[in-house]
């Protein structure tokens, strides 16, 4: 069967006959590379068009073209930073690395650097292609020591423009610093005198240090002494006070090597208690230099400290505190038995004393600084523990009393010199510190001030008047108001004992004087009583 063309004469859409025209030429050669800086391009375009290319190199084209019936576009570059330079910091592992900005557009949105060293490349200056630099210079730290070259590279969105090889290769050369050990008078040292932490044995009094250097020579080793107290530096010159010096620190040569020590320093007697700061300074040919220092203390004085409280209410508070200029190495101490052995805890304190039972107790004890040296023993310190406190009682006038005037109340039974009295009895082993009291009316709540029987000695301030003893328990007033003082009305004696412990006691007794139609008194307090001994 012969085969045979079969024509179709079918005819087909314009925009299908439009879609199968040949493409001009200028749009065949845009998607196999693009020669000429500008583009025109004309045709029928039905959408807006945007078209990336990528040249060789590293150099980023693009054009885009818009509109229904012709369109033109335009060809940019983005430029490589240019005249890159690295220099080293001074002598050290630094390096400067500068730029100049991309020229033209689209602009950078900023840079990142590399650092090649041999085969091996690296970010610098803290950038990456996710961390860019906006400025045109950086510094690149911890460089090795060795040849580097430097390039920048800017970024634009997804496109990028590397440098050229700066051309500048840099050395990093890491200058050698001076070694210093073993300074003498060694690091929280002490002595009581600056003959005792002198670095020779011959009493010379001089500072000394070990240096060494890995690279070119020792051209330089100095010491500063400066004193805790008052910051002051030392001269160098000799003994007296006018040899501390302020602001300026001398720097007091030493002399020697690898050991290098100062002449001689104060005077043979000087001692001034003090903490004192030794430091070293060295200085190599290469310009390197290094500092170290040691602290130390003068320390002529034995620790001291103190027991306290000596009076408390619960035993558990009694402490031992020290202090020396050394430092506290321990404290020791025992309680209640003079031939016993000591317990010493190791430590600075203060050091609480395990809980002491009610009543008197002997306390011995001495402290140990660092330096090995003790303090004089303390014996029999006394400590009382009192939790216990007075009793206020026996009252005169006693609770309900009533009377004409203050002379039918009294404690001294009608004489002309008017008190009142009551019993105060110490429960414990601290003894009677204060025994006050007050004397109020209740018909405006004014307080006797204990000056006399006039309206004016009554006051709003109830003030705490002091008591005197005259027994083994009874306390009285002083003389208070006259005989003749009648003022009717009710009256509330509130007394107040306090012991050497701090503990508190109070009690009170209402009485009345003049008109039987005042207020009756209250009940008597629970405790008081009337077994006060009338004078």
């Amino acid at each position: 069967m012969n085969a045979r063309r079969v024509s179709s004469s079918r005819k087909r859409p314009a925009a299908e006959r439009r879609n199968s025209r040949p493409q001009p030429r200028h749009l065949a050669r845009a998607r196999h590379g693009l020669r000429h800086a500008r583009i025109e391009v004309i045709g029928v375009v039905a959408v807006s068009v945007a078209v990336l290319l990528v040249l060789a190199g590293t150099v980023v084209a693009y054009f885009g073209a818009t509109g229904s019936d012709t369109a033109t576009g335009g060809v940019g570059a983005l430029s490589a930073p240019t005249n890159v330079t690295a220099t080293q910091v001074g002598t050290t592992a630094s390096v400067q690395v500068g730029w100049t900005a991309s020229a033209g557009t689209p602009v950078p949105q900023g840079y990142y650097v590399t650092r090649t060293t041999g085969v091996n490349t690296a970010n610098a200056c803290g950038s990456s292609p996710t961390s860019l630099i906006t400025s045109t210079s950086c510094t690149d730290t911890s460089v090795a020591n060795g040849a580097h070259s430097y390039r920048v590279t800017a970024v634009y969105r997804s496109w990028t423009a590397t440098s050229a090889p700066a051309n500048v290769t840099v050395t990093v050369i890491v200058i050698a610093q001076p070694v210093i050990t073993n300074i003498r008078p060694t690091n929280g040292a002490f002595g009581a005198t600056f003959a005792a932490i002198s670095c020779t044995t011959n009493n010379d009094r001089r500072v000394c240090a070990n240096v060494t250097t890995p690279a070119g020579s020792i051209t330089s080793v100095t010491v500063q002494i400066t004193r805790a107290s008052d910051g002051r530096c030392y001269d160098g010159n000799g003994a007296a006070e006018s040899d501390w010096t302020t602001p300026a620190c001398a720097s007091i040569a030493m002399t020697g090597g690898p050991t290098f020590a100062t002449d001689r320093l104060f005077n043979p007697s000087y001692a001034e208690d003090d903490v004192y700061t030794f430091t070293v300074t060295a200085t190599n040919s290469l310009g390197g230099t290094a500092t170290a220092f040691t602290t130390r203390a003068i320390d002529s004085a034995l620790p001291t400290g103190s027991l306290s409280p000596t009076m408390t209410t619960t035993g558990t508070n009694v402490q031992l505190t020290a202090s020396d200029l050394n430092g506290i190495a321990s404290i020791s101490y025992r309680v209640d038995s003079n031939a016993g052995a000591f317990t010493t805890v190791t430590g600075p304190g203060p050091l609480t004393l395990p809980t002491l039972a009610p009543g008197t107790h002997e306390i011995d004890y001495f402290f140990t600084d660092n330096a090995g040296r003790s303090s004089t023993t303390v014996n029999n310190a006394v400590v009382t523990v009192d939790g216990a406190a007075p009793t206020v009682n026996g009252f005169v006038p006693a609770p309900g009393t009533t009377g004409a005037t203050f002379g039918d109340v009294d404690c001294t039974l009608g004489s002309s010199s008017l008190r009142l009295c009551a019993n105060v009895l110490e429960n414990g082993a601290s003894g009677l510190s204060t025994v006050t009291y007050q004397l109020k009316r209740q018909s405006d709540g004014r307080c006797y001030d204990g000056s006399g029987a006039n309206p004016s000695d009554w006051i709003v301030a109830c003030n705490n008047l002091a008591m005197a003893a005259v027994g083994l328990a009874l306390h009285r007033t002083p003389v208070i108001l006259s005989a003749g003082f009648n003022a009717a009305d009710t009256y509330v004696f509130t007394v107040t004992a306090t012991d050497n412990a701090g503990n508190v006691g109070t009690a009170f007794s209402t009485f009345i004087l003049g008109a039987a139609a005042l207020q009756a008194p209250p009940s008597a307090p629970a405790g008081t009583s009337s077994d006060v001994q009338a004078e």
